[in-house]
Parts: C-alpha cells; sequence; structure tokens
C-alpha cells in the first residue's frame, strides 16, 4: 500500500497512542483537533526533517540559473533552484577535482536567495523539495511520523512527557536511517567509481 501524508499523520497518532485519526489534511469547518494540529505541522516538519540530513533519495543535480545581480566580492550570480530546499554543493561537471565556493545570499527584491561564485558553469547537488512521500524510504518515513508525533503531543494529549519521548525516539531513528542512508550512497559511489576506472 502505498503511503500518503494522512496515513504518515496517521501513523504520528498511533505512536502517541490516542483515538483520534485524520481522514484530510485540508481543513474544513469539520475538521478535528487532530486534522488541524496536523495540517498546521506536517509541511515544516517534512521540509526540516528532508534539510536535516544528505539524503540519497533527496539528491537532485542541476545547472544553475544565471541572473543580472552584480555580486560582491564573486564574479557570478545564480538564481536560488525553486525546489531547492538545501544546496549541499556546487560543481563544474568539466571540473570535478574539487567542490566550488560559494554563498547564498538574499537577492535584491528581498523575495528569495542567490548563489554568488567564481564558476561561470555551475551546477549544484542540492536536497529536492519532496512532496510525494512515495518517494520517501521506509526509514525515513518511520522517522518522519515520530516528528510529527512529537510535534502534535503536547496539543492533542497534553503530556510533555509524551513529546520528550517521541523526540527521543526520533533522534534514534534519525540517526538509524542516517547511518543506512550513508552506507547505500557509499556503496554506490564505489561502484560508480570502479565503473570508471573500467571504462578508462
Amino acid at each position: 500500500m502505498s503511503e500518503t501524508a494522512v496515513s504518515i499523520c496517521n501513523m504520528a497518532l498511533g505512536h502517541l497512542g490516542v483515538k483520534a485519526s485524520v481522514a484530510s489534511l485540508t481543513i474544513t469547518s469539520n475538521s478535528t483537533t487532530a486534522e488541524k494540529k496536523c495540517e498546521l505541522f506536517y509541511d515544516n516538519a517534512r521540509k526540516a526533517t528532508l534539510r536535516a540530513h544528505d539524503w540519497g533519495f533527496a539528491e537532485r543535480r542541476a545547472e544553475l540559473t544565471s541572473v543580472t545581480t552584480s555580486p560582491i566580492g564573486y564574479t557570478y550570480a545564480y538564481a536560488y533552484p525553486s525546489d531547492c530546499l538545501k544546496i549541499r554543493e556546487l560543481y563544474n561537471p568539466l571540473v570535478t577535482s574539487q567542490p566550488i565556493d560559494y554563498v547564498i545570499v538574499a537577492n535584491t527584491a528581498k523575495s528569495g536567495k542567490e548563489v554568488w561564485t567564481n564558476d561561470s558553469d555551475a551546477y549544484a547537488i542540492y536536497t529536492l523539495d519532496i512532496e510525494d512521500v512515495n518517494a520517501f524510504d521506509a526509514d525515513f518515513i518511520e522517522m518522519f511520523s515520530y516528528k510529527i508525533a512529537q510535534l502534535v503531543a503536547v496539543p492533542l494529549t497534553g503530556s510533555k512527557k509524551t513529546r520528550k519521548e517521541m523526540l527521543e525516539i526520533f533522534h534514534v531513528l534519525k540517526e538509524l536511517a542516517e547511518k543506512t542512508d550513508s552506507s547505500e550512497q557509499e556503496v554506490n559511489k564505489r561502484h560508480t567509481g570502479d565503473f570508471m576506472v573500467a571504462r578508462t
């Protein structure tokens, strides 16, 4: 069965041991307290948990789009990708020996961000703002459900002790998920390196 934002929120409520359930995160006059609280916290929790580690399933590589800003202390300015939650690294595909130095600043309109660097052909490795939960791996979903449980614990149970317990479990699961993810990425890098060596 595929997961949804609603099913993840219901997992969170299950962790709390409450009888409430979520049918929809679209808030109406008939929405329950559980639905309102889950909707309130869900999206920010999703983004924060995606930013918390360089998850392999959320990695994207793309060429940056130049803008007309005159950067101070740098030569080139690029738009911050609209679907980016966190830039992990800048690189030039023609020069693979080392990452590119860069800074992230507010744009002149103060409505977004820009990336300044000295490279005229900058590409970014970044964390993609993934909304489709079916792109999440199982470890991430379990961990994420405890993050939501921690955030809604006090509003729904009135217990700070429960909130602390949910946070502690979240951190344990996050550490395990990070190790699994990092191990998988390391294996992929080794295999890619072996493939490139074999081609040379």
